[in-house]
């Protein structure tokens, strides 16, 4: 099953924050790497938009430690689970999390939260069906001379091929069993817990 507003694979808030780990290792390193790249020092006029925060874990304990002072962080996802349990799980005084489709019309949005300053994104864009929409969405959002950091993976090739495997009828029972017992096309990794 997937996410209406993209290609993303449903995977429950639960699942989710107990497997993220090697990505969140992962946008660690990034963030480390192209910090010091940001020509606006943090400040408590900072304005931080993250795009695809799931369930807000990496947030609170990576993205906003790496941003302060700031004047404050909304982190938005398209699921309404993620963004429920980043509330009640990821809660933080500098951080507000928002259901919002960033490939979708952010008009509303905008009107609410005004411009950004920073917008970052790691590893959501690439399942959005509207990429352009969702650039474009981004620069809207942003305050003139603002900068973003997307972290996108160069290839989704063996997602795309597991995907077209699960539809065929040789395989397809697998991916039912799959499932039925809550592996909703999830990342395969060493660190994987159930």
């Amino acid at each position: 099953m997937q996410c209406a507003a993209t290609n993303s694979p449903r995977l429950s808030a639960i699942q989710y924050a107990k497997n993220n780990g090697p990505q969140r290792k992962h946008n660690e390193l990034v963030l480390a790497f192209c910090q010091p790249a940001f020509l606006v020092e943090p400040s408590d006029t900072l304005r931080i938009l993250d795009v695809g925060c799931g369930t807000g874990d990496f947030t609170r304990d990576g993205l906003l430690p790496c941003c302060l002072p700031c004047a404050k962080i909304v982190g938005v996802d398209v699921s309404p689970e993620m963004i429920e349990h980043a509330r009640r799980h990821s809660e933080h005084e500098k951080i507000e999390y928002e259901l919002l489709n960033i490939g979708g019309n952010v008009t509303e949005f905008l009107r609410r939260y005004g411009h950004f300053d920073r917008v970052y994104s790691f590893y959501c864009l690439q399942w959005l069906k509207d990429q352009s929409m969702a650039l474009k969405n981004i620069a809207s959002l942003l305050f003139p001379g603002g900068q973003c950091l997307l972290v996108i993976p160069a290839s989704q090739q063996p997602a795309a091929v597991w995907s077209r495997l699960a539809q065929m009828d040789r395989w397809k029972k697998y991916s039912e069993i799959l499932t039925k017992h809550a592996f909703r096309r999830v990342a395969i990794h060493s660190s994987y817990q159930k």
